[in-house]
């Protein structure tokens, strides 16, 4: 059979020693001498290959039966039979039962040897079970050892599992080209490299009301790793201001039926028009209070200004009534009442020598 193998291992110089020992050597007179028979062993698996079938929590002991043929062939008495099992993998622990058994002249010893495999094993992992069994033909010296074995493969199955979740999972859309990106986080449980298929739930509906989603992607993930994958979501100018909840199905390829989870993705649409995407109310507010102070600055300004004019206004018309009284006085016209700073000086007799003309700039309207 494929894997297995038999091996017997015996000391060339054991031959005279079981002819001393077994008294083999009285011959018939004149008959040529007999030679004695060797001892032999052999290992039976009744498997050349198996599958082990581990999952992410629960691993796989798998037994396998088999016998041991002894031919003591020539050795009288009996003989003591010891039974091994190994792995060519560290991490699977083997055992086999019974260890020992004792033999004598031609007898099959039945066995069942037993091999774990843990859970989470790397589905690429190949390992290959190993059934020894010995006994010594002159019992005290290890060079008269008779050895045999028979081997068996194991491969591992691989299992799915997936697990997803949204680096964000409510976001605002405006309406137009822009869009935006949408990252899902990704664990694949499995024990073996899977792909997965990301999509959402009634996309032509959405496709419809004016959200595109590009989607379905698919994300290849080794065994037990994280990865990120992305796709973009954009909303036309005939898209609802409204609250859009979605369901994005994350699937693996290798076994769509049961390897998959779904997340909720929750989309905020607004519109692109500078009118419809103001603020909430609690904002406008704020910025008409704002601008309400900026307009109130700007008149405070203003009204400063035109007082400023004022008072230009009447110092000039003081220094114009002073001139003129001084003109009066050095004619020998009677001098004039002190005038109020804000009050029109009366009017004087008009004369030929003695007439001012004043003209006052009134300050320019608001």
């Amino acid at each position: 059979m494929g894997a297995r193998h038999h091996q017997t291992r015996w000391a060339a110089a054991t031959s005279l020693l079981f002819i001393l020992a077994s008294g083999a050597a009285v011959f018939p007179a004149g008959a040529a001498p007999l030679a004695p028979a060797p001892p032999s062993c052999q290992v039976n698996l009744a498997l050349d290959q198996v599958v082990a079938h581990p999952t992410s929590s629960v691993s796989d002991s798998m037994t396998f039966a088999g016998t041991v043929d002894v031919n003591l062939g020539s050795l009288s008495g009996s003989r003591n039979l010891a039974l091994e099992a190994s792995a060519t993998v560290a991490d699977w622990p083997a055992s086999v039962s019974p260890a020992t058994e004792n033999v004598s002249t031609v007898e099959q010893v039945p066995f069942n040897a037993t091999l774990v495999v843990p859970a989470m094993e790397d589905a690429a992992t190949r390992g290959t079970l190993t059934v020894t069994a010995s006994f010594l033909a002159v019992p005290g010296l290890p060079g008269t050892a008779v050895t045999c074995s028979d081997s068996l493969s194991v491969t591992v199955a691989q299992y799915y599992g997936v697990s997803a979740d949204i680096a964000d999972a409510r976001m605002n859309l405006t309406t137009g080209p822009q869009g935006i990106a949408v990252s899902v986080i990704l664990d694949n449980l499995g024990n073996g490299r899977d792909s997965f298929t990301i999509d959402v739930e009634d996309k032509v509906g959405l496709d419809i009301q004016g959200i595109h989603l590009r989607l379905p992607i698919t994300v290849p993930v080794d065994p037990g790793a994280q990865t990120s994958a992305t796709f973009t979501v954009n909303a036309t100018s005939d898209a609802k201001e409204d609250v859009y909840e979605l369901t994005v199905n994350v699937r693996s390829q290798g076994q769509p039926q049961t390897a998959f989870t779904t997340v909720r993705l929750t989309l905020v649409v607004r519109s692109g028009d500078i009118l419809a995407a103001l603020p909430e109310p609690s904002t406008m507010l704020i910025l008409g209070a704002v601008g309400a102070g900026a307009l109130g600055a700007l008149v405070l300004r203003r009204r400063l200004k035109r007082n400023r004019a004022a008072r230009g206004a009447r110092e000039q018309l003081k220094k114009v009534l002073k001139q003129k009284r001084e003109a009066e006085a050095a004619a020998g016209a009677p001098e004039l009442p002190q005038a109020d700073a804000g009050a029109p000086e009366p009017p004087a007799s008009p004369s030929a020598d003695s007439r001012v003309r004043v003209r006052v700039k009134a300050p320019p309207r608001p």
